[in-house]
C-alpha cells in the first residue's frame, strides 16, 4: 500500500498500475503478476 500511495501521488494522472514479475529462466519470463485500478470518487460526476 505505501508503493501505490507514493505512486499515487507522484502521478495523479495515473489510472492503472500493473505489478511485473521476473521468472528466471532461458529466457526470462516477464508476466503481469498484479493490476491495481484507481475507484472514482463518490459524488464526482463524469462526462
Amino acid at each position: 500500500m505505501e508503493r501505490l500511495t507514493f505512486l499515487e501521488e507522484a502521478w495523479p494522472e495515473v489510472k492503472e498500475v500493473e505489478l511485473l514479475g521476473v521468472w528466471v529462466g532461458n529466457p526470462p519470463r516477464l508476466e503481469p503478476i498484479a493490476r491495481a485500478r484507481v475507484k472514482p470518487k463518490e459524488g464526482v460526476a463524469h462526462a
